[in-house]
């Protein structure tokens, strides 16, 4: 039985988007007080729907890896991290409490 290469490509991408995203597109202060954790859990969960997206789209597969299988993977696990980005960006804003 082979390896589900396609599953480990989108793990591996959603770790690295959720990395990038966290170094690159947070500010300081919301990398300290969140950890980043919430960032590499959207970002690997967006990988994996992405991929099980392109695999319904018969892009690929769970064990073969197909390199159009990763693009709908990245877009939307970056979606979900953009989307985290602006809803944070509104609640920086609110007055404290």
């Amino acid at each position: 039985m082979s390896p589900p290469w396609g599953l480990l490509a989108w793990l591996g991408l959603g770790l690295v988007l959720g990395v990038v995203a966290q170094v690159a597109l947070l500010p300081a202060g919301a990398r300290q007080r969140r950890g980043g954790c919430l960032t590499l859990f959207l970002a690997v969960f967006g990988a994996l729907a992405g991929g099980l997206v392109a695999t319904a789209l018969d892009f690929g597969g769970l064990v073969e890896l197909d390199p159009l299988s990763l693009a709908p993977a990245g877009l939307l696990s970056l979606l979900l991290i953009l989307l985290l980005r602006l809803a944070q960006g509104r609640r920086a804003g609110d007055a404290p409490r």
